[in-house]
């Protein structure tokens, strides 16, 4: 059942290692600790740094902690009655926004067939919202039963873990006066699993959750070359220790990581009644992306996560705003800055 999914993830890291250029257009050193750097970085050589650079300092990590960030410090057992009806009504009113966004995206892509547009269309038509924690036996992956968020293909439906619908995550207070803030953080990891509902496994489930393989050949074949675009990207990036990331594995979870900032920006620009207020208001967006992913990790933290699907958070951050074109016009990244990348080396994602 699983046989052509492995043979597709062999194929496109081959293409990966075959059809890289020989030069590298770019190579990015991303850090993980800030407290070894003598001031903090400009905006446009390494945004992820530049905003969480004093946080980093003040925050050393303590003998025999692995991790610290907003994740790790997020109250787990928080229960889903304690989320008032405001907030659920602002977090379902952002849950529509991003599907209607992919909608229309989808719809203006030439890698998706005319079926697999229908297809896509009707998935997001029922995808749903389920606010609360894994129980037992459900679809939920080892890492997401902690607090998080994630796409069941047997259901779908995106799991929300109510641990996320408090600050720094989401604040109700801010929506009126800077929605785009909530957009950056609690948006961001909306957007990333709802577009796991169309993305190259969400092909083979239908709007029920049954195993009905929707993608064609061709929709293989067209989101097979974007991983390994996106695959030979993220491998030019490295941490403190100046060993690469290993673009393969993280290709599939940057690729929803890259959609997800497109349609949040594109949420930005719609609601924006002008030019300044549109970059004000993305500027907020990247802003609170970057932030609310700070991280402080151990050297055995990194060492653990070198194979897993998603790639550290500073990187994660970076890479995702180093492909997408809005950032370049917010804060006027050119050649010779730290997070430029060529145009025609940015990853499509559509």
């Amino acid at each position: 059942m699983y046989f052509p999914k492995v043979i597709f993830i062999v194929l496109f890291c081959f293409a990966v290692m075959l059809f890289s250029p020989a030069e590298a257009g770019f190579s990015f050193r991303c850090h993980v600790n800030g407290a070894g750097l003598l001031s903090a970085p400009r905006a446009e050589d390494d945004f992820y740094l530049y905003v969480n650079y004093d946080w980093m300092r003040a925050h050393p990590l303590q003998r025999g902690v692995d991790e610290v960030s907003p994740f790790s410090l997020a109250d787990d057992g928080m229960a889903s009655e304690a989320i008032d009806n405001e907030t659920l009504n602002i977090i379902n009113g952002y849950f529509d926004d991003i599907k209607a966004v992919y909608a229309r995206r989808i719809m203006a892509s030439d890698m998706f067939s005319e079926g697999a547009k229908s297809a896509a269309i009707q998935k997001l038509d029922a995808l749903t919202l389920r606010i609360g924690l894994p129980g037992e036996g459900h679809n939920a992956p080892d890492a997401a039963k902690k607090t998080g968020a994630y796409y069941d293909y047997l259901k779908n439906e995106v799991l929300l873990n109510p641990a996320l619908l408090v600050s720094p995550f989401f604040n109700p207070a801010t929506n009126s006066d800077d929605r785009e803030t909530n957009l950056g953080s609690i948006g961001v990891i909306l957007a990333h699993e709802i577009s796991h509902s169309f993305d190259v496994h969400g092909g083979n489930y239908d709007p029920s959750g049954n195993m009905v393989k929707w993608y064609t050949e061709d929709d293989d074949n067209a989101s097979m070359e974007r991983l390994a675009v996106i695959a030979d990207f993220m491998s030019k990036y490295s941490l403190d220790d100046d060993e690469n990331v290993n673009g393969c594995k993280k290709a599939y979870e940057s690729f929803a990581d890259m959609r997800a900032l497109d349609c949040l920006t594109r949420i930005v620009m719609r609601g924006s009644p002008s030019e300044e207020e549109s970059r004000e208001g993305l500027r907020r967006l990247f802003v609170s992306y970057a932030w609310t992913s700070r991280q402080m990790v151990s050297d055995r933290f990194i060492s653990e996560h070198r194979e897993a699907l998603h790639a550290l958070d500073n990187v994660r951050v970076n890479a995702a705003l180093s492909s997408n074109d809005m950032f370049y016009y917010v804060y006027d990244v050119k050649i010779g800055d730290g997070m430029y990348v060529r145009k025609r080396e940015r990853p499509r994602v559509w």
